[in-house]
C-alpha cells in the first residue's frame, strides 16, 4: 500500500527502532543520516545560488525579503532574520518572517493553522509587499496551504517569488532545476537528466517526459537514445504530435540519417529551419 502522506511526514524506516538504541549509536545513525541533506543540497545548489543572486539584487536595491514558513521552517527563518541585524548590520526590516505558530513564535506569527490560507496574503498586502521585493516560501513538504497561498498572492502583487521545499516528491522542483540549466546554463545533459527523474514522480506536468527529450536531443552522443523516446511518443497518438516534438524528431531524422522509408513525415510548419 503506498503511503498517502509526503515523505516529509512519513516515518524514517532507518530510525523505526530509534527507542532501542543506545545514545552511541543514535548519534551515529543521525550523523549517518545527516549526509542525504549535504547531497540534497549539492543537488539543488544551481536553484539555491539563483535565489541567493536575486535577494541580494533586492536588498541592493532596498527592497524586502520576506520568508513565509510553518512549523520548523518557519522557527528557522525567524532565527536568521534575528540574526541578520546584529551580526551584519542588516536594517531590520530589510528581512521579514511571517509564520504559523503560538507566542513563543512572536509577532511573526499570523495564526495557529497551517491550513489557513488567507492569513499570509493579508499581511502581504497589509505590509505593501510586491515590485521589488522578494517573497520566499518554506515548506518542508511543498504543500503546506499557508506558504503556498503567501506565494501566490506575492507573485501576483508583483513580487519575485521562491519556494524552498526538502520533498523529492514534488514534481514543480525538477521542473525548475531542468529549466534553470536548460536557460542559464545550458547544460542540455543535466537538464534531461532533472527532468526525466521529474516526469516519474506521480502527478508531474505531462510535458516534462517531452522536455526531457528534447533537451537529451541537444546532448552530444544521446542523438539515437533522444530520437527513439521521441518516436515512441510520436506512436502514442495525435495527442503527443505537437509543434516541437516535430520539429526534433525532423532534426534528429536528418543527423541520424534514417532511411526515407523510414522517416516520419514533417509538417513544413514544424520543420528546422
Amino acid at each position: 500500500m503506498i503511503d498517502p502522506l509526503p515523505r516529509t511526514e512519513q516515518r524514517n524506516p532507518v530510525s523505526s527502532r530509534l527507542g532501542e538504541l543506545s545514545a552511541a549509536n543514535v548519534v551515529a545513525l543521525m550523523n549517518k543520516e545527516e549526509y542525504q541533506v549535504l547531497t540534497a543540497v549539492e543537488q539543488a545548489a544551481p536553484l539555491l545560488a539563483r535565489a541567493a543572486e536575486q535577494v541580494a539584487g533586492v536588498f541592493g536595491a532596498g527592497g524586502r525579503t520576506v520568508f513565509i514558513g510553518s512549523g520548523t521552517s518557519g522557527r528557522i527563518a525567524l532565527q536568521e532574520a534575528a540574526e541578520l541585524p546584529p551580526t551584519f548590520g542588516v536594517p531590520p526590516d530589510s528581512f521579514m518572517v511571517m509564520a504559523v505558530g503560538g507566542a513563543l513564535t512572536g509577532p511573526a506569527a499570523l495564526t495557529w493553522n497551517e491550513d489557513d490560507v488567507q492569513a499570509a496574503p493579508d499581511a502581504l498586502s497589509r505590509s505593501r509587499i510586491g515590485q521589488g521585493d522578494a517573497v520566499i516560501g518554506l515548506a518542508a513538504s511543498g504543500t503546506t496551504p499557508f506558504v503556498r497561498a503567501g506565494l501566490r498572492a506575492a507573485g501576483q502583487a508583483g513580487a519575485w517569488t521562491c519556494g524552498i521545499a526538502n520533498n523529492p516528491d514534488v514534481a514543480t522542483l525538477y521542473d525548475r532545476l531542468g529549466m534553470l540549466y536548460r536557460d542559464k546554463f545550458q547544460d542540455h545533459c543535466k537538464a534531461a537528466e532533472v527532468l526525466k527523474e521529474g516526469a516519474k514522480i506521480h502527478n508531474a506536468p505531462v510535458y516534462m517526459h517531452r522536455f526531457a527529450a528534447y533537451e537529451l536531443a541537444q546532448c552530444p552522443g544521446h542523438e539515437r537514445e533522444a530520437y527513439d523516446l521521441l518516436l515512441s511518443y510520436y506512436k502514442i497518438g495525435e495527442q503527443e504530435r505537437l509543434p516541437t516534438l516535430m520539429k526534433w524528431l525532423g532534426i534528429l531524422q536528418e543527423k541520424l540519417n534514417v532511411p526515407a522509408d523510414q522517416k516520419i513525415y514533417i509538417p513544413p510548419a514544424a520543420s528546422h529551419p
